[in-house]
């Protein structure tokens, strides 16, 4: 299944503003909404660089902030306060 123009420019801007954490880390805090789809997709792109353990494509709805994680292993869970922490303390 091919994905349209549109989505796959989206999915590539995510990736983009990504940001690396500990050098193997990526992390995409968008500031608008998009689907969970292209956000599964960026972080699954992401997790595909070479290095990249753990990726993390963060992104509002409504009141809330949406994270698709993904990890090499089992990185994800243990990783995944520690690293949204650190990376909202590095911003402040």
């Amino acid at each position: 299944m091919q994905n349209d123009f549109q989505d796959t420019m989206a999915k590539y801007q995510i990736i983009k503003s990504s940001r690396l954490y500990r050098q193997e880390i990526a992390i995409a805090a968008l500031n608008t909404p998009t689907t969970r789809v292209l956000a599964a997709q960026a972080a699954d792109e992401l997790l595909n660089i070479s290095g990249i353990t753990a990726s993390f494509v963060l992104y509002p709805d409504g009141e809330q902030v949406i994270i698709s994680a993904r990890s090499i292993g089992s990185a994800v869970l243990p990783l995944l306060k520690e690293t949204i922490d650190n990376y909202f303390d590095d911003e402040t």
